[in-house]
């Protein structure tokens, strides 16, 4: 008689994730057809108006930046004439400092994630040179990039390269703990794509109109307002 199959904790987990996960990318591949849809058919309805605001809104801009130029020649013209530049200054170094401390701790929290993966330690034999190799070659890269201080390229290299890697595939097959964390990872990543997707107001559209044709007839006269204002102000240049 076969005795039954035992699982640990970890390995019932990660099946369990499995099951999360599939879910997971169902539905965020359902939210975002129906917003690609929605989205076709707003760009259709919406294209000749759009067109025009996209045109009187460059010339519009134009407009103000010759506008700005001829005063700015006429102070320079004027006897007490000063440029001053240290209340930019201070406003971009404060800009500055909240955008770095943000990077940092993005920085942080996307590092802390990957080197988790992909540690030496992390490999099951430790008699395997090679992989042991490998692990530490990715764990250099890593910290090489987190020492640069480059949030776009830790961002790309923890999902394009990382993960791509060190999938639940890659895992070694007893290893439950590991393959644990690394769904876990991957269900987190779909649960923020979806709650982002969700966030969107044409999702807001779609799941909260009675009718999301009303929004299309709401825009219309969004654009058409726009259009008349635009008009007005480009009136004496078009």
């Amino acid at each position: 008689m076969t005795k039954p199959q035992k699982y640990s904790d970890d390995d019932v987990l990660a099946q369990q994730l499995q099951h999360e996960i599939i879910e997971l990318e169902q539905k965020k591949t359902q939210i975002e057809e129906q917003i690609n849809q929605f989205q076709i058919r707003i760009r259709s309805a919406m294209f000749d108006e759009m067109e025009e605001v996209s045109v009187l809104t460059e010339l519009y801009k134009q407009h103000k930046k010759a506008k700005r130029e001829k005063r700015l020649e006429q102070k320079r013209r004027g006897k007490n004439y000063k440029a001053t530049t240290s209340d930019v200054v201070k406003h971009k170094n404060t800009t500055l400092t909240t955008e770095k401390a943000d990077n940092v701790q993005s920085l942080k929290k996307i590092y802390k994630e990957a080197v988790v993966l992909i540690h030496p330690d992390k490999v099951e034999d430790q008699n395997e040179v090679e992989k042991i190799k490998q692990a530490a070659d990715l764990t250099a890269q890593l910290n090489n990039i987190y020492k640069n201080g480059d949030l776009e390229e830790l961002t790309y290299f923890y999902h394009h390269i990382i993960l791509s890697q060190i999938s639940e595939k890659a895992v070694p097959k007893n290893d439950y703990k590991t393959k644990r964390e690394v769904l876990s990872q991957k269900k987190k990543r779909l649960e923020e794509a979806i709650a982002e997707l969700q966030n969107s107001y044409l999702y807001h559209v779609l799941n909260h109109y009675d009718n999301p044709n009303d929004f299309l007839i709401e825009l219309k006269n969004h654009f058409q307002d726009k259009i008349k204002k635009l008009k007005k102000r480009t009136r004496k240049i078009r």
